[in-house]
Order: structure tokens, then sequence, then C-alpha cells
């Protein structure tokens, strides 16, 4: 970008999205325009899609049409006094959320004539987003607000990117916002004196320093105070990271000093949980060195399926010989020793119980992010662009209701395809499960699965994952068992239903696969490829051979393919040939295609027996 005669270096937003390996990157996007563009936050819901949330000052950052705010109300509009001048970032907010497959679902700005700063971001079931950070004082507030006085702001945006549902100021710095699945919203960061506290919450006087920390919930219309508490010392303190565990107690983590109100309150980062009501501080520790010559801090919190909560952060001594002051890795720390004595790249990995005692601490290397693949099973990225596994302790062998493997959607339906989610499943390094003689095994690297006393056939088992397909043979109901190494899981009952289906991909005419680069030909025939929809009477676990064909009657069965709620041709459907017994292939031509939907994507569903539909899934078309 060019301010004058003078170039000016613009930052742009990089979005990628990787497999759960880390290995493999699904896709990879870039956003900007002529100004700078900076992501701050990143989150994702249930369903797959994929929030951002940051500052930009280009007034051309893209934008989708309908969206909230089409236009920067403050744009960087000055050029610098002399080349190559350090430019004070500036502009408007930024939401864009992406669906699963990388096309965006909306983009909008969000601020008022002096900019806006956001500091996190999350997003709930129902796809809404909540935005909250440092606002201007015109920031675009709604009628119902929880504090009118200029702030911090928390904003919550509706699925569409289209409506504010709600947008108040709020008087305290924020640095992490999460929701609960009632739409209660948790806010945590730092304040001063000023900042209201209600009734019975655990600590309702300011502790002193600079700043104390602060945990506040807020009402599902982000207009009233559940609870509000400082967390605080003498010193300064800050909380930059929470998270909610299944009983709605709040794990939080930041920096403090001496004095802290929590066990072993030395300073440096800590990590607390408070009560679900807010009134207690039930465990917590702290631990790293600290002020004035240090500064230890946690980055990011995270809780699993059992309410085991993990850490990431930094151990920052900045004078004098390292000292952790009360850090100490487990025996099974991936990384017994510092990074960087004494400097930024010594960081952390903790893992606790939901009593608050360790089971598992390591040094990492410049952590920022994490997520939590399984229980015990990390990925962990850093300042350097590296992402690194992390084994914490194993938790006990258990393991969550079955997803469609396709659409991860919840049920179960015969010859489905399936994932199993869970814990000490299977081996730390995954195993493929390999075709014999045309059948795949029911016993994979000493794994075994059964639905009500039937083996399943494995596709891929792991200690985090297994990929498996439900037998044909069940009933309404079945009792899912799983076995590694002679010890078992506690069984899980599970309804059964006729259908489920999900798709996998689609494959154009010209046999490549659909995607924004291979877009389909508007009225060519393209191929489905589902699971969850139906099954032929072959033995679990074949490969379906290449002739005879099984068909399925799609006209009298009532099964359709809209696309955009348009149904297409259906050629032929029926088992995959030369694919497991449980992958069902549509082949199926397009209907006209609105000119509106040409070069873009188009929703297509699946619907088997006139009842069962799946999840949306995007076909790229072209003219």
């Amino acid at each position: 970008m060019i301010f004058g005669t003078h170039p000016i270096p613009c930052n742009s937003v990089v979005v990628t999205e990787l497999d759960p390996t880390g290995k493999q990157t699904l896709f990879t996007t870039t956003l900007g325009g002529k100004g700078n563009s900076v992501a701050v936050a990143i989150t994702t819901d249930s369903a797959g899609d994929v929030y951002i949330t940051g500052y930009t000052s280009a007034a051309d950052y893209p934008i989708t049409s309908g969206a909230l705010q089409t236009v920067n109300t403050s744009p960087f509009s000055y050029p610098p006094v002399q080349p190559f001048d350090i430019v004070i970032p500036s502009g408007d907010t930024f939401v864009t959320k992406f669906k699963p497959n990388g096309s965006i679902a909306y983009s909008t700005f969000l601020g008022g004539s002096s900019g806006a700063m956001p500091a996190a971001i999350s997003a709930d079931a129902t796809g809404s987003a909540y935005i909250a950070g440092t606002a201007s004082a015109n920031f675009p507030l709604t009628g119902s607000q929880l504090s009118s006085l200029p702030g911090d702001f928390l904003a919550k945006l509706d699925p569409g990117g289209e409506t504010l549902v709600f947008s108040t100021y709020f008087l305290g710095y924020i640095s992490a916002v999460t929701v609960d699945s009632s739409g209660n919203v948790y806010l945590a960061g730092s304040t001063d004196a000023g900042f209201p506290t209600t009734p019975g919450a655990a600590q309702r006087v300011f502790g002193g320093g600079l700043a104390d920390g602060f945990v506040a919930k807020l009402n599902a219309s982000g207009n009233s105070l559940i609870f509000s508490t400082f967390l605080g010392g003498p010193g300064t303190d800050e909380a930059s990271a929470l998270a909610i565990d299944s009983q709605g107690a709040v794990w939080v983590g930041g920096s403090t000093a001496i004095g802290f109100p929590v066990v072993s309150a030395l300073g440096g980062a800590f990590l607390l949980k408070l009560s679900a009501d807010g009134s207690q501080i039930e465990t917590g520790s702290s631990f790293g060195p600290y002020a004035p010559n240090g500064g230890s801090y946690v980055d990011s919190v995270a809780v699993d399926a059992f309410d085991n909560v993990y850490a990431v952060g930094s151990l920052i001594q900045s004078t004098g010989p390292f000292s952790p002051s009360g850090f100490q890795t487990t025996l099974n720390a991936q990384l017994s020793t510092p990074c960087l004595v004494g400097f930024e790249g010594t960081g952390f990995v903790i893992e606790a119980a939901p009593n608050g005692n360790w089971v598992y601490a390591s040094y990492a290397c410049s952590p920022q992010e994490m997520v939590v693949l399984a229980p015990g099973h990390l990925l962990i990225s850093s300042s350097t662009g590296t992402l690194t596994p992390y084994l914490t302790a194993p938790p006990p062998m258990s393991f969550m209701p079955p997803v469609n493997a396709a659409s991860f959607t919840t049920a179960v339906a015969p010859g489905e395809i399936v994932s199993l989610f869970g814990s000490g499943l299977g081996p730390t390094k995954g195993a493929v499960g390999e075709p014999t003689s045309g059948l795949y095994p029911s016993s994979v690297a000493g794994v075994q699965v059964a639905f009500s006393g039937v083996a399943a056939p494995l596709l891929y088992v792991q200690a985090g994952q297994i990929n498996t397909v439900v037998p044909k043979e069940v009933g309404s109901s079945a009792t899912i068992q799983i076995s590694y190494q002679g010890q078992s899981a506690a069984p899980l009952n599970v309804s059964v239903q006729a259908a489920n289906p999900g798709v996998f991909a689609i494959v154009n005419q010209d046999g490549t696969v659909n995607s924004a680069a291979n877009p389909a030909k508007a009225g060519s025939t393209i191929s489905v490829y589902a699971t969850g929809a139906g099954v032929p009477n072959l033995p679990d676990g074949q490969i379906v051979p290449l002739s005879p064909l099984f068909p399925f009657d799609a006209q009298s069965d009532g099964d359709a393919v809209l696309f955009a709620g348009v149904p297409g041709n259906i050629v032929w459907e029926g088992a995959a040939p030369g694919l497991i017994l449980g992958v069902t292939q549509i082949n199926v031509q397009m209907p006209s295609i609105s000119a509106d939907f040409l070069s873009a994507s188009v929703p297509m569903i699946v619907q088997w027996a006139g009842t069962f539909k799946s999840a949306p899934f995007a076909v790229f078309v072209g003219p």
C-alpha cells in the first residue's frame, strides 16, 4: 500500500484449518485490504464453523452483503511524516465467520468513529458470536445495557452476522470471554477499585496495586450480572483466560504478584477454580518467576469431557538466575528443562484433575494457544509458528457417544461409519485397519468394538479416536463395548435410527473432487459420497465389489438430493463400488442453478427415506 510516495508494509489475516493431527491443511485463506488487518482471536462452534476477530484500518476489508456494518467507520487515512514511520494500529473491529469448508458465511465491521480493538471471541451452539474488547465512546449499543459508561465492550452477533442481539459497555478491561449452554456469558480481565461486584462474591474488595483480576457472569441478555468478583492481592493482577466445566465451575488463569488469594500464592502465573456461583475459590495455585524480576502468566485454559483442566503460558524472568518458584515438571513431562532460560521462550503445559491436583506439568517452547483433541491429548501452537502434540497423563479408558464420521452429527444408524472419541481407547500412535480378502478386520492393534455383541469392522484406532462401521444387524438400540489389550471401557447404550446421512465428498463429472478451485458445471452430473444412508445385504466390513452393482430404489424410498431446496435428478444410487460397505454413492444431475450461485457454493442436503436429512454440504458450481 502506498501513501503519497512512502511505501508502508501492511499486515493481512491468514486463516488456516488443519486436520486433527495438525499435519494436513484443510483450507487456508488470506484476508485484508488497503490497510493494516490483524487477527486477534479465533474460536469454533459445535458445527465446525470458524470465527475470527481482529482490527483493520482497511476500508476495503472483505465484507459480505447484508452484514451488520458494511463500512469501516474509522479507517486509517493519514500518511506518515517520514518514510517507514511506525503507524499506530487503528480501525474497526472485524468479525468473519467461515463454514467448515473454508467459505465465508459472513464478514462484518463492528465499531464507532474512533475504532474498536477486540480482545476475545466465543461462539454458542446456535452459531451466535460473542466479541469483547476496547471500544470508542460511540460504539454501537443496543437498548438494554449493563453499563452506559464508555469502556470495554461486549457484543453478541446473531448467527448470520446481520444483527446485534445485544451490545453493552463494561467497566473492566476484558481479556477472555466464553459462554455456557444456557447462553450465560463469562468474562475475565483486569480492573480497578470502581469495578462493581455482587453480594456473596468470592472477593468484593479491591486488593490493591495497579489492577486486580476479575471474573463476571452475565445473563443471556447481557444486561445483568449474575455474579462479579475481584481476584487480586496487594500487587498488580490480571485474569487472562477462562473455561467452564460441566458443573458450571469457572477455571481462571492469569498473572499475579505476592499475596494473591490462592493456595501457595507466591506470585507469577496462577490457575484457580471458582465455584459455579462465584462465591468461593475452591482450589488454585501460583507458580513461576514474578515481579519485579519476572512476569509469568497463563495464555490459554481449556476443560475436557472429564472436567480435567489444561493451561499453557509463559515463565518469564528478566534478571537473576532462572527460578521457576513452585513449578515442577512431572516424570512424564515431554520437556523437563526450560527452552531458553530466563527469557520469553520458556513456557509451560499443565493438566490438573478436577480437584486442582496437577497430573502433568512440562516445559514448552513459546506456547500461545492449545486445542484439546481428546482427554490427555493436546496440540499446542507456538509464537514461532510450530504445532507440537502433547500426551499428558492418560485419564481412565472411556468414550463419548458416536458421531457420523462425515458430518459429526450424533446419531447411530445401521451401516453408518462413525467416530468414537474418548481416552485410553488404543495405542498412542494411530493404526489403520487393513482389509484382508476384501474384508476389514474387527481387531486392530489390540482394539475391538462391538455393538450388542456384534463385532464391528475397524478403519482406524488410536487412544483418543476410533473410526468404525455400525453393523447392519443392530436393532432399535445397541450397547457399544470397546476393549483394548484386555481392558474394557464402561459400555454405552445408544438408540438406533433407520438413517443418519452425512456427506464425505463430491466428485465432479470430470472426475475431480469438487472444491472452490474445481467447481462442478451447472447442470452436470456429480457423484455424492455419503454414509448413514442405507446398506445392502452384504457382510459387515466388506469392500463392495465393482460388479455386480448394488443399487437402491431411490424413487420408492423417497430419497432426494436438494440443491438450495431444489431437487436434482438422481441417476443412480447404491453401495459405492470399491469402497467399504457403509459408503453410499449417489449420482445426481444438478437442477438449473440460480445465477446468484454461479461461481459460488450451493448448500446441498441429502434426504433419505423422505425423513432423514444430512447437514448442509457445500457444492461449488461454475458456469
